[in-house]
Formats: C-alpha cells, sequence, structure tokens
C-alpha cells in the first residue's frame, strides 16, 4: 500500500528562467490523478510556499535595481535643478539669440549674482531699476520706441497737477463723452471737480477723463505742454498725440518712461496713492481700480496700457527686498518696472521680479562692488 502511495506521488517541478538581468522561478504541478483531496492541498500549500520564497526574491532583487534607477534618476534631476535653477524659479526658456539683455554691475549699487540665461518675456522691450538712484539694473532694448498706450495719462496727471487749478470745477464736453471707451461714465454737461477727474483717470484708465482734463486749458495748449514737460525732463523719444494713449503717435521708451517713473517719485508720489485706491466715490460716481499688479504687497503705485498697436505696456514701482552684499541683512528699494509691447504684462512683470530678487543683492559701497557666486 505504501508502494502504492509512492508510484503516485505527484512530482513537483521548480524551474528557473533567466529573464533579463532577473532569475524567475517557475514551478509546474502535474494534474490530479487518484490523488485525495487532502494530500492534494497539502502538495499546493508547500508549492505555494515556495512560490512565495521565488516571487519575495524576485521582488527584492527587482525593488534594488528600481530603487536605484530612481535614485540615479531623481540625482540627474536634482543636479539640472541646481544648473538651471534661474530657469526654473521664473518658468523661463534659454534666451533667443535676437534678444539681448544688459547688466550694469560694478558702478552701482546692486550686484548681480552668476546666472546662465536673461530672464525671457514676452515683452519686445523692459527695464527694471532703482527710482531713487536712477541705476538701472537690468533692461533689454531700452532705446526702442514703441507706442506706449494709456501709460500716457502719467504725464497727463502731470501737467494737470502742473497748470490747472485742482480745486476748480470743470465742464464734461460733449466730445470728451465721445472718446472712445465707458470707463469714468462721465455725463456730458456734468460740472465735476478737477482733482476728482484724477481718480477716474488713473485708476479706471478713463479716456473721457484725460480729455475733460485736456479742455480745462484748451486741448492744443495740453498736448504742447505735454511734449514740453517731456523734454524738460529729458525724455528725448517721447512724443506725446493726445491726453489718453489711444493715439498709436504715444510712442516712448523705456528709458524715458523710467525717467518719468523717476519725476513722479521725486516730485508727485501721491500719484503713486491715487494708483493704489481700490474704488472712490464722488456724488453719482464710483469708480474702481481693476490694476491686478496692485494685489501685490509690494506694489507702490503705477500704471497699465493697452491698445492694438501698444500692446500691453505698464510703468509701476515696487518695494523689493534685498539682501545686503557681505551681510545676513535685508534692505528694501523702490524699484521701477517699465515694459513695452508684452502680450502677457502681468506675468512678464513676475518673472521681471522673481528674477530680480534671486539674482541681484544691494551693497552700500559702490567701489567695492564685485560679482557674486550667487545671492541665494
Amino acid at each position: 500500500m505504501g508502494n502504492l502511495v509512492n508510484e503516485k506521488r505527484p512530482v513537483i517541478k521548480i524551474e528557473t528562467l533567466e529573464l533579463g538581468p532577473h532569475a524567475q522561478k517557475k514551478i509546474f504541478l502535474p494534474k490530479e490523478s487518484g490523488f485525495d483531496k487532502h494530500k492534494t492541498l497539502a502538495v499546493w500549500f508547500f508549492a505555494a510556499i515556495a512560490f512565495g520564497v521565488a516571487l519575495t526574491s524576485f521582488l527584492v532583487e527587482t525593488g534594488e535595481h528600481t530603487a536605484k534607477a530612481v535614485d540615479n534618476f531623481f540625482a540627474s534631476k536634482e543636479v539640472a535643478l541646481v544648473e538651471n535653477k534661474e530657469n526654473l524659479i521664473l518658468g523661463s526658456d534659454d534666451q533667443k539669440e535676437d534678444e539681448e539683455v544688459s547688466f550694469y554691475t560694478g558702478a552701482g549699487n546692486f550686484v548681480k549674482a552668476t546666472s546662465k540665461n536673461p530672464p525671457k518675456t514676452s515683452s519686445l522691450s523692459y527695464l527694471v531699476g532703482d527710482i531713487e538712484t536712477g541705476e538701472i539694473i537690468f533692461e533689454k532694448n531700452p532705446e526702442f520706441v514703441f507706442p506706449i498706450a494709456s501709460v500716457s495719462k502719467l504725464m497727463t496727471a502731470i501737467v494737470a497737477k502742473e497748470l490747472l487749478d485742482l480745486h476748480n470745477y470743470v465742464v464734461v464736453s460733449k466730445s470728451s463723452v465721445n472718446t472712445y471707451g465707458t470707463q469714468g461714465g462721465l455725463n456730458s454737461g456734468e460740472r465735476i471737480l478737477i482733482t476728482d477727474l484724477l481718480y477716474p483717470l488713473l485708476i479706471e484708465s478713463s479716456n473721457d477723463a484725460a480729455e475733460v482734463l485736456a479742455d480745462g486749458l484748451g486741448r492744443e495748449n495740453f498736448l504742447k505742454a505735454m511734449n514740453n514737460k517731456a523734454v524738460q525732463i529729458g525724455m528725448a523719444s517721447t512724443t506725446y498725440s493726445d491726453p489718453s494713449g489711444l493715439s498709436p503717435k504715444n510712442v516712448s521708451s523705456t528709458k524715458d518712461l523710467f525717467v518719468l517713473a523717476q519725476f513722479i517719485n521725486k516730485n508727485y508720489p501721491d500719484i503713486w496713492d491715487i494708483t493704489r485706491v481700490t474704488e472712490y466715490g464722488v456724488l453719482k460716481h464710483k469708480w474702481v481700480n481693476s490694476n491686478r499688479l496692485m494685489r501685490k504687497p509690494s506694489f507702490i503705485g503705477g500704471k497699465n496700457g493697452y491698445t492694438e498697436e501698444a500692446f500691453r505696456t505698464t510703468v509701476s514701482v515696487f518695494d523689493i527686498p534685498f539682501k545686503v552684499f557681505g551681510t545676513k541683512d535685508i534692505v528694501k528699494r523702490k524699484v521701477a518696472v517699465v515694459i513695452l509691447k508684452s502680450n502677457e504684462r502681468e506675468a512678464d512683470v513676475d518673472i521681471l521680479l522673481r528674477f530680480l530678487e534671486s539674482n541681484f543683492a544691494f551693497s552700500y559701497e559702490k567701489d567695492s562692488i564685485e560679482e557674486l557666486g550667487g545671492t541665494n
């Protein structure tokens, strides 16, 4: 009887198969043949144990190889992260060959860290500079002259403050109301204080308000005053053909507009204050600020513009913290960002500000500035 059982005992075959770099064990069991149920279960039990051991060995070996591969992958990515840190921070690509960015280091207060690529923006021309010292930190195509759109209204505000009595009333003319655009909601024949008109002019970018202010001096005289003022403060490439910026003949360069920002900062900082007002109401009017750059905590003030010819433009000022060269101190500086011919103004401003904060430090000693190996 015992011999019979031995003859009918199934043979468990375990074969080793080579699969790439790993060995896999495969178990072969014959079909049941006169074996009772309990013996069959026992066979399967021991077979399962053998298979489990083989599988565990395979998974451990595979896991080790996979872990090494993952470690190598992320190690290579970490190297790339270090090598291209500024690109990842800025979301920028390699600079195009025809785009040249000038960096001014060694002659002013700002020290530039080593950086492979300058910031890439959609704008054809930009400038970033310290508004109080006049130091240009970096720029692209500063001499290019483009339409500036509603950035023109900064000069409109200056001339109005200098040549009009802000406490006088002005009557809104029909021609002013017929100007393209509905911002401001002014009505023909209504009387309004000149000082109040500065709010729809600067926070809603009202073309009507710009024309009403110009009427206060006589439109031609007002435009002449705008152009004379540009020449007086050194805006050699700037021309104004209307007080609103609708005309494509209102042109300037980022370098000229940086000069304008400096002039406002020194002489009429209240213009920046107006551009930070979220809303302003008088009589039946309520003007609301739609400038998205105003959401930045560092925003001091500024004016945006848009026309089909100008694309998107801005002259904006921010209070930016910088590391002080050679110390752990932090100092805040008022920095102007001027952008012309942009498709994505807000994104471009973000790119420029993040590049500025990541790649520059501030030094109080101009004569001892050297290029840094990194400020991060």
